[in-house]
């Protein structure tokens, strides 16, 4: 399934669906959107949110949401979880943090991984 958290009130959906280690990453990205955009903002306009997805084809359709034309900053794993993540800077006041387990992330995004660790 494919999630999207803009704001902190949205982190329970999360619960039983992805594992803890991960909701505490996404939770610090949206504890850090809220405080610079506020947490009533419309983030799908105004700095931006996070994508978690636990498949192949969910991480595929995220990636075709945010945009070819946009190349992924950095990525990192998240502990032992399994899971990595991706920020996408879409523009000075907006951007995308993608979560995914490793096993669904395309080869390019972990060729990146993999260049960061050399």
């Amino acid at each position: 399934m494919l999630y999207r958290v803009g704001t902190e009130a949205e982190i329970s959906s999360l619960s039983g669906q992805i594992p803890e280690r991960v909701i505490v990453e996404v939770l610090q990205g949206v504890i850090v959107l809220d405080a610079e955009y506020g947490a009533n903002r419309d983030y799908l306009t105004t700095g931006g949110y996070s994508l978690i997805a636990d498949t192949a084809e969910d991480t595929g359709l995220a990636i075709v949401s945010i945009g070819k034309n946009h190349p992924c900053e950095w990525v990192t794993r998240i502990g032992t979880s399994g899971w990595v993540s991706v920020l996408y800077v879409i523009n000075n006041d907006f951007s995308i943090l993608l979560y995914a387990p490793e096993s669904a992330m395309p080869i390019a995004i972990l060729q990146e991984l993999e260049d960061d660790v050399k």
